[in-house]
């Protein structure tokens, strides 16, 4: 999977079913979740059914729900909904839901039998070249599993080992970055290069999510009146990722590596760099964290936000990154 497709992917997943950790996975049955066929024929119980997938979808999408709470009702649904229309759909939705909380065996499981209990459902009929989106799908959470074999995580949480720091000055405030130097050397000295380069100076914040993550760094993100290419940019040298036992949480700077089958070593996201606002545990052992917010949380909050186009997570009003300085404690 080209980087590029990956991006399209998680805009895709963004827009329709969504996660309850966070809305970041690329499944290809993302792509799929919401072209539900309306139930204009559904009465009685099993217009019932369709309401409560709706609401359920409804609470995923604005984080009302914990993993295990969606979970949980969706099983249920899943349940009343055998022999309906919605069956397969409330399944789908329960192993997205799995997976994006990390339960990859169980989305396996549940994926595994979608695709023997419903062969003929499009779902898993073979797309182009590709195979079927459930054997995508298949694929994509099997490499998920082996990946983290091998790369088990600790929940102890050091702090940064640095004795230098980024300020990150930007129109809407500053904050600053403190160092995981130990666990992340290579982008760690990469992104101060950048930084002492001035390389960020002028670039604005590409995509936004309300208290889940801000989005900067891409040097091809300079023009507010030409978007097209915000968020694909990617630079010539790119780093192989420097995983660590370091979690993905509130207040985690990391770059993220390439999703899906046969990613496993292909290099970071370039220059561009994650401020996460929650715990998207989905990321934990394959990205690479290498730094925290150390002051100005509250400033990240804010630009995170700032209401963004729908599509292409953009903020609606501009976030210019204006300097990066790298600065001693």
């Amino acid at each position: 999977m080209t980087r590029r497709v990956a991006i399209i992917l998680f805009e895709a997943a963004l827009g329709l079913v969504g996660s309850v950790c966070a809305p970041v996975c690329v499944l290809a049955t993302f792509r799929a979740a919401d072209d539900i066929p309306s139930p204009r024929v559904a009465t009685g119980d099993e217009a019932v059914l369709w309401q409560q997938f709706a609401e359920i979808k409804d609470k995923i999408r604005s984080y009302r729900l914990s993993a295990d709470q969606a979970c949980s009702e969706l099983s249920a649904l899943a349940v009343k909904s055998k022999g309906t229309a919605l069956e397969p759909y409330a399944r789908l939705t329960l192993s997205t839901t799995l997976f994006t909380a990390c339960e990859y065996a169980h989305a396996l499981a549940e994926l595994e039998s979608i695709r023997k209990d419903f062969p003929n459902h499009y779902l898993c009929q073979p797309q182009a070249t590709l195979g079927s989106l459930i054997d995508q799908d298949i694929e994509l959470c099997r490499s998920q599993v082996e990946w983290l074999k091998g790369h088990p995580i600790d929940l102890s949480r050091p702090k940064p080992d640095d004795d230098e720091v980024a300020i990150v000055e930007t129109s809407e405030g500053s904050f600053k970055i403190g160092f995981f130097k130990a666990f992340a050397p290579k982008h760690v000295e990469r992104f101060k290069e950048l930084a002492n380069n001035h390389k960020f100076d002028g670039t604005y914040v590409f995509h936004v999510f309300p208290d889940f993550w801000v989005r900067m760094g891409d040097l091809q993100a300079t023009d507010p009146n030409d978007k097209s290419l915000w968020g694909a940019s990617e630079m010539p040298d790119t780093l192989a990722p420097e995983p660590s036992k370091l979690l993905c949480i509130r207040g985690s700077v990391l770059q993220e590596r390439p999703f899906g089958p046969n990613t496993q070593g292909l290099p970071d996201h370039g220059s561009q760099f994650n401020l996460c606002l929650a715990n998207p545990s989905f990321l934990d052992g394959v990205s690479t964290v290498f730094g925290e917010i150390i002051e100005g949380l509250d400033v990240v909050e804010s630009i995170s936000r700032i209401p963004y186009d729908p599509l292409k997570l953009t903020p609606q009003r501009d976030v210019q990154v204006k300097s990066v300085t790298i600065a001693h404690r």
